[in-house]
């Protein structure tokens, strides 16, 4: 699913005037070998259509990597090589970037995390 662009005015209003969209974000994770899986409370999806950008993860030594991540609804699946354990996830964390592409189905961005 490919989302169509918000205008830049209805994003900020929606997130700073109070009109009940919410961005996603992060709300638990788990791991299962290699894999860090994220639990987003919304649905979301790439702008477009490609893997979701600004992925990373650390394992027991605290370096974050680039990460590969598919997502799935709610569900966001991190991996990288050299990392058999993960243990720590980050998305977007940067002062500014124009590759973020991971949105709500309700158009506003998922909110950067550490988790």
């Amino acid at each position: 699913m490919s989302l169509p662009p918000m205008p830049i005015r209805e994003m900020a209003s929606a997130m700073t005037a109070g009109d009940g969209r919410v961005s996603p974000r992060a709300a638990g994770r788990y791991v299962n070998g290699d894999t860090m899986t994220i639990r987003l409370t919304l649905p979301a999806v790439t702008r477009d259509g490609k893997e979701p950008a600004l992925m990373e993860i650390a394992g027991e030594d605290g370096r974050f990597v680039p990460a590969r991540a598919e997502i799935d609804g709610t569900i966001l699946r991190l991996r990288a090589e050299g990392v058999g354990h993960p243990v720590q996830a980050r998305y977007a964390w940067t002062d500014w970037s124009d590759r973020v592409n991971l949105f709500g189905e309700n158009g506003l961005p998922v909110e950067p995390f550490r988790i």
